[in-house]
């Protein structure tokens, strides 16, 4: 059985990491910050309706200049527009704008909202979907949408995708490591946030001895693109023999059956980063 480059390089990263942590702070690597670029370029969404910027408007750092669907794009410098330049949108059907910013040291920073105050923890559904929205916890992908909305219609089945969908990364196979303690919480809280009768995590097969968690179900799948592909997770669990015998759908709502066959049953898949920072909003 071949190996891919990720699942080869990704042992001898974590062989490497645990030599430099044995080093001691006395050997450790100087690290020198370093301030960013004073020119950023950022991609906005051009629609009617839609808040566009022009040149010369001056924006903080944390101000939202313009969106991508309903996520917002905020200034990550203190900086005023100096060109907007219409461009295609990456994956077509709509217009966006190039929006380039120069920094500027007197315009400062936004002010920052207050933190939020805990939730109880047995906090109602609705609570905790409003937090995700005030907060802004957002999917990840070419066009972010509010987290929420995944989560708001009930669903049977949610299943927390945790390989990584993209060839040669390793960000969600290194959140199983890092934040493994986090994990059967996140689990937990998304079952809850979905309204879900059963959780499913899908781990790539070489780090499926690493996960323990409660309460889920674990299935191991290939750790290659397009295997890790949310639509190819869905399917997969859908079509495991511990599933009950009916129907379900893709992340996309594309009904399938099982060999049995049945009843309709939703289900929706959120990636583990997505899961976790909503465990992070939330707790």
């Amino acid at each position: 059985m071949s190996l891919g480059l990720g699942e080869l390089l990704l042992p001898m990263l974590a062989r490497r990491r645990r030599a430099r942590l044995r080093l001691g702070a006395h050997n450790a690597l100087d690290f020198e910050k370093i301030a960013g670029p004073d020119r950023r370029i950022l991609r906005v969404e051009a629609s009617e309706g839609s808040q566009t910027p022009s040149v010369g408007a001056t924006f903080k750092v944390g101000e939202q200049l313009g969106s991508i669907g309903s996520a917002p794009v905020v200034a990550p410098i203190p900086a005023r527009v100096v060109d907007v330049t219409p461009v295609p949108f990456l994956t077509g059907g709509r217009a966006a704008l190039a929006v380039t910013l120069e920094r500027d040291a007197e315009i400062g920073s936004a002010d920052k909202p207050g933190k939020p105050e805990k939730l109880p923890d047995d906090a109602p559904r609705a609570m905790m979907l409003e937090r995700l929205d005030h907060l802004n916890v957002v999917t990840y992908g070419p066009e972010p949408e509010p987290l929420s909305n995944r989560l708001q219609a009930d669903v049977a089945t949610i299943i927390v995708n945790a390989a990584d969908q993209e060839p040669l990364l390793a960000s969600q196979a290194q959140l199983l490591v890092d934040r493994k303690r986090d994990i059967p919480a996140a689990l937990e809280l998304m079952k809850r946030m979905s309204g879900a009768r059963r959780v499913i995590l899908a781990v790539p097969a070489h780090l499926e001895s690493v996960v323990k968690t409660r309460g889920a179900n674990v299935l191991s799948v290939l750790g290659k693109y397009p295997e890790t592909l949310n639509e190819m997770v869905a399917r997969r669990a859908i079509a495991t023999p511990h599933q009950k015998t009916k129907p379900e759908r893709d992340a996309e709502g594309t009904s399938h059956k099982d060999v049995a066959g049945g009843a309709s049953a939703p289900i929706t898949v959120v990636t583990l980063e997505e899961a976790l920072a909503a465990h992070t909003a939330i707790v």
